[in-house]
């Protein structure tokens, strides 16, 4: 439409526009992802209903999401900018390479800067052939959900029927069914059954006859709230959701259950006439970083708390945050973290590196492109067991495996612990399946490593909202 309304309003048959680029050509593949089905449907833990992502789409970079490709490489439609054929419905025919599940179609397109010049968004993978998947480094593709269903590499398979609306393709069959809808991120959380048990398992030992107070997180609330009333809890206070989670839940609970603003936790600690002596927290989030002011606000209610209850203990959950890092090599990250001035048509844009994102979140520091140069530390304690104190500023060492390497970012990730009778832990690391991802911190050069020698991190704590290494 903007194209449309410059070209009519900016151009004249004297004048004719040139429009770059013109048009696009869009590709694409079905698609077997577990780490996708994650993300499109779970069932809700009180009704039992169907709860679907309310996103259509997610974009993913394909060289890094773990997935089968299941078909050859397929065309959908051309879009002309100008003049583009919208809700024309069309079918897309696809040939199965192997049987399997569908979770996602993946969609990419080659942009037409005119009628010789393309740039494609094509992933580029070493085991697909590289004339039908040769993109551009740094482009994502698109996932569109669908209701899972089966193809076959010997059997017909009935084509999909999509079409192209003015702002987007809209895929006509398998959609989602489901009577509710999260984002994907909460629908991943619902279906990652380790980070339930682990609340379930600690919960369970602990909350009989307790007042429990659930900090932030929403969904981590709709996930708690069913195991403390059925394991006893005498009083549950959250903060407020949306729509039906908050509605299943008063129903559940009845007069056990009371929400609050999260904009007015501080005042609803303060004015609250409830000893809470239960305390549950979440202070990652799904993209591995630390979740902005999670700790402080947590300090704050134990410590009010704490000062009402006496000698009563105050159980925490988690009562324990430590920090996992180690050295990686990925080459492609340098390309995000700074520009490659042969690239820059002889204008220097060197200075532009200075202000770069150091970094990163959202990776699977368990794929091949992430090389490990050092071993795991795993001496930095965000939240200590023993105290209600967070760590600031430290110096920490990390010590470089054999053999010659460069690094050029540093991972981390996290592990909650709980101290009961026996200490229960958690780790968002890259070995485990759950719907946590972990960060890396892109240094600003590489450094060559040395067989048994160390590198010296300096690490901020989490005053500055986020932990990450200052130095080198």
């Amino acid at each position: 439409q903007i194209l449309k309304h410059a070209e009519k309003n900016l151009t004249s048959e004297d004048t004719p526009a040139i429009i770059i680029p013109k048009g696009a050509q869009l590709y694409g593949c079905l698609i077997e992802s577990n780490e996708i089905k994650m993300k499109t449907k779970a069932f809700d833990k009180i009704s039992s209903e169907a709860i679907v992502s309310g996103e259509t789409y997610t974009c993913h970079n394909l060289n890094i999401l773990k997935h089968k490709v299941l078909t050859e490489k397929f065309a959908l439609c051309y879009i002309d900018f100008l003049f583009p054929e919208i809700e024309v419905i069309k079918e897309l025919k696809f040939r199965a390479k192997i049987d399997g599940k569908v979770n996602g179609i993946a969609i990419w397109f080659d942009l037409y800067l005119d009628d010789t010049e393309t740039i494609s968004t094509s992933p580029k993978r070493n085991n697909l052939s590289a004339e039908h998947f040769d993109g551009c480094l740094g482009w994502d593709q698109a996932i569109f959900y669908v209701e899972e269903f089966e193809i076959s590499k010997t059997l017909a398979n009935r084509p999909i029927r999509y079409q192209y609306k003015s702002d987007r393709i809209e895929f006509l069959d398998h959609a989602l069914l489901g009577r509710h809808s999260l984002a994907d991120t909460d629908i991943a959380k619902l279906n990652d059954n380790l980070f339930i048990e682990w609340y379930k398992d600690v919960i369970a030992n602990n909350v009989n006859e307790r007042k429990v107070l659930i900090l932030q997180d929403g969904i981590l609330k709709y996930m708690t709230v069913p195991i403390c009333y059925d394991h006893g809890a005498s009083f549950i206070a959250g903060c407020k959701s949306d729509g039906f989670l908050e509605t299943n839940m008063k129903k559940y609970c009845g007069e056990k259950f009371q929400s609050f603003r999260f904009d007015d936790f501080s005042d609803f600690i303060e004015s609250s006439d409830v000893n809470f002596d239960f305390l549950i927290a979440n202070f990652v989030d799904s993209a591995g970083l630390l979740l902005e002011g999670s700790i402080e606000q947590f300090l704050l209610a134990k410590t009010t708390m704490s000062s009402r209850l006496d000698s009563k203990e105050i159980i925490t959950l988690p009562s324990s945050v430590r920090v996992f890092y180690r050295g990686y090599y990925n080459k492609e990250l340098r390309f995000q973290r700074s520009i490659d001035i042969d690239n820059t048509c002889g204008i220097d844009l060197s200075s532009i590196n200075d202000y770069s994102v150091d970094i990163c979140s959202n990776v699977s520091l368990s794929r091949d492109e992430f090389v490990p140069v050092t071993e795991v530390n795993s001496s930095y304690n965000l939240l200590d067991i023993s105290s209600a104190k967070i760590d600031e500023n430290k110096t920490v060492k990390l010590k470089y495996l054999n053999g010659q390497r460069l690094m050029n970012c540093i991972g981390f990730w996290y592990e909650f612990g709980h101290c009961g009778s026996t200490y229960l832990t958690f780790p968002t690391d890259p070995e485990e399946f759950t719907h946590f991802k972990q960060s890396v911190y892109m240094l600003k050069a590489e450094v060559p490593t040395t067989p048994g020698g160390r590198i010296e991190l300096s690490l901020r704590g989490i005053s500055k909202k986020i932990m990450h290494v200052i130095s080198v």
